[in-house]
């Protein structure tokens, strides 16, 4: 049941008034491909799977349903799922609803090209029209059976590890039984060496190799460094990290064609630690995000922040790397109508350092500067960039420029100083920027129809 509650002020008594649903009544019947009445064929409400029923004697089946339209499953073995919709409920009881089940397909077939005897984990799935997805079991010989399989189009999905194997098909009319294999793609090896900044070899480090949607491989390295992954044929992208280390990527993808591919050496850097102070936020206000930029092929590590506004940014690699920080006034994520305001500071950090330290500064102050339209309610973006051509903020989809209210929009909790102000209208053809010299509250009048 529905419940509707109305809040009264405080100390006073608060009344719970309930108004029930309205259900009406579906019935209908379920014939064979004959047209006879099948019995016991389990009906569910695809609006709401809690409501199901099965067929009597004579196929007839009856559903409660509340108003609005549904789709009814019919499943019995032996027979093909059966889906009837547009059944629309409005405020009378619905009869009359027939189901005509057809006689259910068998699809037998086996995986090739795996030893299903060596997998911890395999499975085989089909799926059928719009119907939900089967999951079939796999005997030690590779074999599988899917019963009750409606005709039309089938699409086969075999998945053992990494691996995988897929199938698309439409069995021809007339059959009854279907015989499909599964073929595995064959595989080839990749092979190479993880080290440290010194040459040294490292143990436990985690590989993944990302190729197409389904093409994803993941292995660890040895004592000695070492690897050995059979990957099929493709272009992947390969990651690499371990625990102490800073993460890369591999600068060029590895490309696997028919034949293993060997000495593939990755050398990861020292954990370097960029620690230091986020100054401009009140006491309370959190950062929402936090970003490193550095070396191409390198990506650093988690990072955190205290209370007091100290921040840890681990895994760090020799080179110059841009930090920013986006904090969003409320308490939840980023969202439409609240701007992300922007720290970023640019540090280079030398070889053979462990460490670095660099201060963001919010510069948060209490000077607003609004820029208003020549054209009244006209719209446009607008962006606020510090000296060095940094954005400051932000707007809620994590793009520069945010969007003006009737043409009128304000930054606030502004320091003194200079800025740059960017204008563009809304479809960013038209872009004018100006210094801002900040010293007190300020109004700019910007028009984008000036030449």
């Amino acid at each position: 049941m529905n419940g509707k509650f109305l809040i009264r002020p405080e100390g006073t008594r608060i009344d719970l008034v309930l108004r029930p649903v309205q259900h009406f009544e579906i019935r209908g019947r379920v014939i064979g491909p004959d047209g006879a009445p099948v019995a016991g064929v389990l009906i569910t409400d695809d609006r709401c799977r809690c409501r199901s029923t099965s067929t009597l004697a004579d196929g007839s089946f009856l559903l409660s349903g509340d108003k609005g339209v549904h789709k009814l499953l019919a499943e019995k073995d032996g027979f093909a799922p059966t889906e009837t919709g547009g059944i629309t409920v409005e405020d009378r009881p619905i009869d009359g609803v027939e189901i005509r089940l057809s006689y259910g397909l068998i699809l037998k077939g086996r995986v090739l090209g795996i030893d299903p005897a060596a997998m911890d984990k395999i499975s085989v799935s089909v799926v059928a029209g719009s119907l939900r997805e089967v999951q079939a079991a796999i005997d030690s010989e590779g074999r599988f059976e899917v019963p009750n399989l409606p005709p039309g189009h089938w699409s086969l999905h075999a998945q053992a590890g990494d691996r995988f194997a897929t199938a698309e098909l439409t069995p021809p009319a007339g059959l009854t039984e279907v015989v499909h294999d599964l073929q595995f793609p064959p595989v080839s090896e990749i092979r190479g060496r993880v080290t440290g900044p010194g040459g040294e070899p490292i143990v436990g480090a985690s590989l993944r190799f990302s190729g197409n949607t389904y093409a994803h491989f993941q292995t660890q390295t040895l004592a000695d460094g070492s690897f050995a992954v059979g990957v099929t044929d493709g272009t992947y992208d390969l990651s690499v990290s371990a625990e102490g280390y800073s993460s890369r990527d591999a600068e060029r993808p590895i490309v696997v064609v028919g034949a293993p591919v060997e000495d593939v050496e990755i050398q990861l850097g020292p954990n370097i630690v960029l620690t230091g102070r986020i100054l401009g936020l009140e006491p309370g206000e959190t950062i929402q995000s936090f970003q490193a930029e550095g070396p191409p092929s390198y990506r650093s590590g988690p990072w955190t922040v205290d209370e007091n506004g100290h921040y840890r940014q681990t895994g760090l690699w020799p080179g110059d790397w841009t930090i920013t920080a986006s904090y969003t006034s409320g308490s939840g994520p980023l969202f439409y109508g609240s701007p992300a305001r922007l720290a970023t500071g640019r540090i280079h950090i030398p070889p053979g350092a462990t460490e670095a330290t660099l201060d963001l500064d919010f510069r948060m102050g209490d000077l607003t500067l609004t820029v208003r339209s020549a054209h009244p309610d006209e719209s446009f973006l607008a962006t606020l960039l510090d000296t060095d051509g940094s954005t400051l903020i932000k707007n809620a989809f994590g793009q520069n420029g945010v969007s003006s209210q009737n043409g009128v929009l304000r930054f606030e909790r502004l320091q003194a100083g200079t800025y740059r102000l960017r204008i563009q209208d809304m479809r960013g053809q038209k872009v004018q920027e100006q210094p801002i010299e900040l010293t007190a509250d300020r109004e700019v009048v910007v028009d984008l129809a000036a030449p």
